[in-house]
């Protein structure tokens, strides 16, 4: 999933994105003081390599009213259990960065930073979204001096078409396009964003949506890399070839994927949770070997009985 968290940095590196995100997945009434003009990169100039080896994000910031809101976007295409924990981190790293860059103001008085995890996974996100939750409960007196922060996860799978269907948003038609798998409505999104992203001062970001459906979205369906291209619009005609390919392989993986499904479901009710290992195992299983664990379960009396047979085999 590096690839597609990369190209992800790279489409939420324009403040286009930025600001539809805000304004179309964020929300608040601190909205209507921020002036979107002032949208800025951090800079790494003053964020330290502590930072940037533990983070896996890009940083922003705006001006919202008479003071800087820092946004936090943390890309994950896998559920994490702790990432409450990790983004607890990552806000006091760089909180202690902006202390030693000397960018707090005069007052003495730390920025808003609003930490916002961006979730591409299939599977619903289950993690708890305050570090709070993690802790163990405590009626002694030292509830008080437990941490306390919460981050705002946007689980892009979570939303139906019709509420996507927002005008003029960038990381609506993203969603989109990431949970389209029908030939006509791909083409369809296609071509509404190519008018999206007409303007001149796009160019950069069309390179970036061109990059993203060339490591991503070609990637997920042809099965084999397609050069990049230097304008989205070119996209469209390898997309008319890439599509027949994509409608059989499709057909095959969500034969696959539901018989995955079905074999996690029934494991789960025989043996209990199952590890990651095992859940992995089974979404890369070719059709063959799922069938032959299914006749498995049947008299397997454990997970490694299961599987120890099936390498046997």
């Amino acid at each position: 999933m590096a690839v597609h968290d990369h190209s992800y940095k790279l489409l939420f590196s324009h403040a286009r994105m930025v600001r539809d995100l805000l304004e179309g997945f964020v929300g608040g009434e601190w909205l209507r003081a921020v002036d979107f003009s002032t949208l800025e990169r951090v800079s790494d100039a003053y964020v330290t390599d502590d930072l940037r080896a533990r983070a896996d994000d890009i940083i922003w910031r705006v001006r919202c009213g008479e003071r800087y809101v820092y946004l936090l976007l943390e890309f994950q295409s896998s559920d994490e259990p702790f990432m409450a924990v990790r983004v607890l981190t990552y806000v006091g790293l760089l909180y202690q960065d902006l202390i030693k860059a000397q960018k707090i103001p005069r007052e003495g008085l730390l920025p808003s930073v609003l930490p916002v995890v961006l979730y591409n996974g299939a599977a619903r996100w289950r993690a708890a979204e305050n570090v709070s939750s993690l802790l163990y409960e405590s009626r002694d007196g030292l509830e008080q001096y437990g941490p306390e922060l919460r981050y705002l996860v946007i689980d892009e799978g979570a939303y139906d078409e019709q509420w996507l269907t927002l005008s003029d948003n960038l990381v609506a038609m993203l969603f989109r396009l990431e949970n389209c798998f029908q030939r006509d409505r791909v083409k369809g999104l296609v071509n509404t964003l190519v008018e999206l992203l007409r303007e001149v001062d796009l160019q950069s970001l069309r390179r970036a949506f061109a990059i993203w459906f060339d490591k991503v979205i070609f990637t997920r369906f042809a099965g084999e890399p397609i050069d990049v291209t230097n304008e989205l619009w070119e996209t469209e005609a390898m997309l008319a070839e890439r599509v027949p390919i994509w409608e059989e392989e499709l057909r095959e993986e969500g034969r696959q994927q539901g018989e995955s499904k079905l074999l996690q479901r029934l494991l789960s009710k025989r043996f209990g949770e199952l590890p990651d290992s095992v859940r992995a195992r089974l979404k890369g299983a070719t059709a063959e070997q799922l069938e032959h664990w299914g006749e498995e379960l049947l008299d397997a009396a454990s997970l490694n009985e299961m599987f120890r047979a099936e390498a046997a085999s």
